[in-house]
């Protein structure tokens, strides 16, 4: 299929992050995009607003117009959902998202950014860095960047830079010029099984760089997988990584950092400013210099770019800071990010009382994980908790969000939306961070409502 020459394609699942991005890139190409979703929210209200018409009944799809393509998230499945049972029972040409992104990139510079965390700040990051060097890119993030309060970046069609995602095995569809893979913490056991498969996939994902092209690795992942050769690596504890982070100054705003390259015997030293909070967007901010390097940007533009970025909506993002009562929203719903989440609110806020209020994400990824979500939430002065956000399961007998509480030395009790509402609006001593992948995020809109 020729994707130049679509005039029509429906979208299944078109309020999710990721088909957004594309339902957005093809209605700019001049497509006819439509598409359905479970709820209306922030993001399907601003589709609408760029005349993208957007269903919210499984069987609307009929009315609304004869696709040559139909687009659907691997998080729904036909037997499941009527309207993608309708389409391919008729015959309709079926895509999951993650085929129609490799089409896209096809013929493209692609510059992927792989991991089970924190490849969504750093496609973002990468994306800036091109734009304030005046190249521009196209640019499929897994977030809202609020540099440009979108999750596409659309002015050079010529380079791509995309969250590549593991889920499903999707990032097999992409083949970089680049490829930056920050984490291989055991994820998405529901499609892998174990650990192991993950890593094969993330294993034929390296084997599809493209000749001559250039792979980044966190230090724990070259640890991980010694077999991937002549990467360029990058962390904070193993000093003859290519880049590695040497000195730093952590403060509640701005942040002074120092970053050295190491380069056939020779030292270059990078003397940088970040202005969003978190310990580890030190080391997010690494991979983007070094994709810098490889397309030899000037330092000032890498040093600029580093510095003006302003973050990715729910990823340690500061909603207020009022005296001594701070409030930060994250997206954390993974037992290692919301232990990294923790180690960088305690460095970066000392002395001061932790209140997280988590809701867990997903039945499967609670029972495989209950025990390392309690590690993590005890880090904490106090953990209240959600029910779990089940997003495309079905319950599972046993797990609920008591599971964790059973674990938790700081547990003070399950908590509602308006409950949490009421507590933020307190502005209690200390920070508080509202943690979690699923509507957890309504309480940015109850609170700000007028």
């Amino acid at each position: 299929m020729n994707i130049t020459q679509l005039q029509k394609v429906y979208f299944i699942g078109i309020g999710g992050i990721g088909m957004s991005a594309l339902a957005r890139y093809l209605r700019r190409r001049g497509v006819r995009v439509a598409g359905y979703d479970k709820t209306p929210s922030d993001l399907t209200n601003a589709l609408i607003s760029e005349g993208i018409a957007v269903d919210y009944q499984e069987d609307s799809y009929l009315k609304n117009m004869d696709a040559e393509l139909v687009v659907y998230t691997p998080a729904i499945k036909a037997n499941e959902h009527a309207g993608l049972r309708y389409f391919i029972e008729n015959d309709y040409k079926v895509m999951k998202r993650a085929e129609l992104l490799g089409k896209i990139c096809a013929d493209k510079y692609v510059i992927a950014v792989a991991g089970t965390h924190g490849k969504t700040t750093i496609t973002a990051w990468v994306a800036h860095l091109l734009q304030e060097a005046g190249i521009g890119c196209t640019a499929f993030i897994g977030g809202i960047s609020l540099n440009y309060n979108t999750n596409l970046l659309d002015n050079n069609d010529k380079i791509v830079v995309v969250e590549a995602d593991e889920y499903d095995r999707s990032f097999l569809q992409l083949k970089p010029d680049i490829a930056v893979i920050t984490a291989l913490d055991a994820d998405h056991l529901d499609i892998y099984g174990t650990h192991q498969k993950m890593l094969e996939a993330y294993s034929q994902f390296v084997k599809n760089i493209k000749p001559n092209g250039k792979l980044i690795l966190h230090e724990q992942v070259a640890a991980q997988c010694p077999q991937w050769e002549n990467a360029i690596t990058y962390g904070d504890k193993i000093e003859e990584n290519s880049y590695f982070l040497r000195e730093f100054s952590l403060k509640e705003k701005f942040s002074n950092y120092l970053v050295i390259k190491y380069f056939e015997n020779k030292t270059k030293s990078y003397n940088l400013v970040v202005s969003i909070a978190g310990y580890y967007n030190f080391i997010n901010s690494i991979p983007v210099i070094a994709i810098g390097d490889v397309l030899k940007m000037p330092e000032k533009n890498i040093v600029a770019a580093i510095r003006s970025f302003k973050g990715i909506s729910r990823r340690f993002e500061v909603m207020f800071y009022q005296n001594t009562s701070i409030w930060i929203d994250d997206y954390a719903h993974h037992p290692q990010e919301i232990n990294q989440l923790l180690y960088a609110v305690k460095r970066q806020f000392e002395h001061r009382n932790i209140t997280v209020i988590f809701q867990p994400h997903l039945y499967s990824r609670t029972r495989d994980f209950v025990k390392e979500f309690a590690q993590a939430l005890n880090m904490a002065d106090n953990v209240y908790l959600m029910p779990i956000y089940p997003a495309r399961e079905q319950a599972i007998e046993g797990v609920t969000s008591q599971v964790i509480a059973d674990k938790l030395n700081n547990f003070r009790g399950f908590i509602s939306h308006q409950q949490a509402l009421l507590f933020l609006k307190k502005q209690l001593d200390g920070v508080c961070l509202t943690v979690g992948a699923g509507d957890i995020d309504l309480l940015r809109t109850m609170y700000f409502k007028p």
